[in-house]
């Protein structure tokens, strides 16, 4: 028991929330554009002319996720939090920029007709993946 006590403390120490990686959260942008119908941004409701005007956005943060609690993931862990499609969406690339790694306590979407549901797929992924907001 305290062998096992031991290797837990050991890796509580390697790894912190401010150790924060990009490519530990290893994802797959190819795979998530098949998330991609027809050109609308949800974030800011409105129609966009062309797929280069858009990006995929994690509605979790990855640096978000990381800091509530992905720090202590696997590296398996973070790549499936990577690329879960229920977290994936596409939006243009002019709200992702703004939005960044913010929570919906520091920035909601232009579309105030989607804030409802926007803070429910936080919230539902937050709950999901057992992070503390």
């Amino acid at each position: 028991m305290k062998l096992i006590f031991l290797i837990f403390i050991l890796f509580l120490t390697t790894y912190s929330k401010d150790d924060y990686n990009r490519k530990d959260y290893k994802y797959n942008s190819t795979k998530a554009r098949g998330l991609l119908i027809g050109y609308y941004d949800p974030y800011s409701g409105k129609l966009v002319k062309t797929q280069e005007e858009l990006e995929i956005d994690h509605i979790v943060p990855l640096s978000l996720a990381h800091k509530l609690g992905g720090y202590l993931w696997t590296t398996q862990e973070k790549k499936e939090f990577a690329n879960d499609i229920e977290n994936l969406i596409m939006v243009s690339k002019e709200c992702n920029g703004v939005k960044s790694d913010k929570a919906p306590s520091e920035w909601m979407p232009k579309n105030i007709e989607y804030h409802k549901e926007y803070r429910e797929r936080f919230n539902y992924i937050l709950q999901k993946y057992k992070l503390e907001d």
